[in-house]
């Protein structure tokens, strides 16, 4: 690995950005993840993404600040869209309530 990583100086500079970012999310550090977004990287792999985060600049600073999230909620809205694409235009509203009451007894 050692050898790669001498070989091409961007898979160091990518791993060493993605440690900071981690420990930066998953620490819930607001500021750091703002300085992160702020600066400006001499990778253009890494300046893409940068600029992928600034679309979504709100979600991603409430990421790196609070701990909740939203993943059991979209679980759940998957897990329904599917028994509806099951469905497609077998039933109405009343099947697809039971069907949906039906399958959280097994998850």
């Amino acid at each position: 690995m050692k050898e790669v990583i001498e070989k091409n100086p961007l898979i160091s500079t990518l791993k060493e950005f993605y440690k900071l970012f981690k420990k930066t999310l998953v620490g819930l550090d607001k500021n750091k993840m703002i300085d992160i977004i702020g600066t400006n990287h001499e990778s253009d792999v890494l300046q893409r993404f940068i600029v992928n985060l600034k679309t979504d600049y709100e979600a991603v600073i409430n990421a790196s600040t609070y701990k909740m999230n939203n993943g059991i909620v979209e679980g759940n809205v998957n897990k329904v869209k599917v028994i509806k694409r099951d469905m497609y235009g077998r039933a109405f509203i009343k099947l697809l309530k039971a069907k949906v009451i039906y399958q959280s007894h097994f998850l």
